[in-house]
C-alpha cells in the first residue's frame, strides 16, 4: 500500500512539473530574427517591478537595457522591456516561464512591440544570455527555466540540449545578421 502512495505521489509531482511549466512550440532563430520588431544586444541597467492594475493584483516588471549593438531596429542607448509578473513587497504576481533578469546580465534579446512597450518574443524565446567559459570565450544560451518546448513537426517534447543548446557568441550575431541581410 505505501509503495502505491508512493508512485502516486512521484506521478503527481511529475504531471505538476509539466503542468505548471509554460508550454510554447519550438522556434529557430531565423523565425525569432524574422517575427521581432527589435533585436538588441545590451547589459541589463534596472530592474523595476511596477503595480499596473492594483485592485486586480496585476504587477509587470520593467527591465532597462544598456545596448550597444542594434541587430535590428532603432538606435536608441536604452532600450525598456515589459515582462508580465513581478514582486513588490510580500505580493506576487508569477507568470510560469517568465525568465528573470538582474542588473548587469548581458542578454541578447529578440523583441516584439506590445501597444506602447517592448516583450521577449514568446515571453521567454526570445532571451539569450551571455556567459563566458572556462577560458574566456563569450558563449549565449537561452536557459530556458519552466518552460517546455514541443517541436511544430512532431508535435513531441523537446529536451536536454536540443531544447537549450549554447552557441558562441559572435557566429551568433553574425547567423542572426545574415537572416537579416536575405
Amino acid at each position: 500500500m505505501r509503495k502505491y502512495f508512493v508512485l502516486s505521489i512521484l506521478t503527481l509531482l511529475t504531471l505538476s512539473s509539466f503542468i505548471f511549466a509554460l508550454t510554447l512550440l519550438k522556434t529557430t532563430v531565423e523565425e525569432l530574427t524574422q517575427e521581432s520588431n527589435l533585436i538588441i544586444h545590451g547589459t541589463v541597467q534596472e530592474v523595476e517591478c511596477r503595480w499596473e492594475n492594483r485592485a486586480q493584483g496585476t504587477i509587470n516588471t520593467f527591465i532597462t537595457v544598456n545596448v550597444f549593438d542594434y541587430l535590428k531596429g532603432t538606435d536608441d542607448s536604452r532600450i525598456v522591456v515589459k515582462q508580465l509578473g513581478g514582486q513588490i513587497g510580500d505580493w506576487g504576481d508569477v507568470i510560469s516561464g517568465t525568465p528573470v533578469l538582474r542588473k548587469g546580465d548581458e542578454v541578447i534579446l529578440f523583441l516584439v512591440e506590445n501597444e506602447e512597450s517592448y516583450e521577449i518574443h514568446s515571453i521567454a524565446l526570445g532571451l539569450f544570455r551571455v556567459y563566458s567559459k572556462e577560458l574566456g570565450e563569450k558563449m549565449v544560451i537561452n536557459g530556458l527555466r519552466n518552460v517546455n518546448l514541443i517541436d511544430p513537426a512532431t508535435g513531441q517534447e523537446v529536451k536536454g540540449d536540443k531544447a537549450n543548446p549554447s552557441f558562441a557568441l559572435f557566429p551568433f550575431l553574425n547567423q542572426i545578421r545574415s537572416y537579416l541581410s536575405d
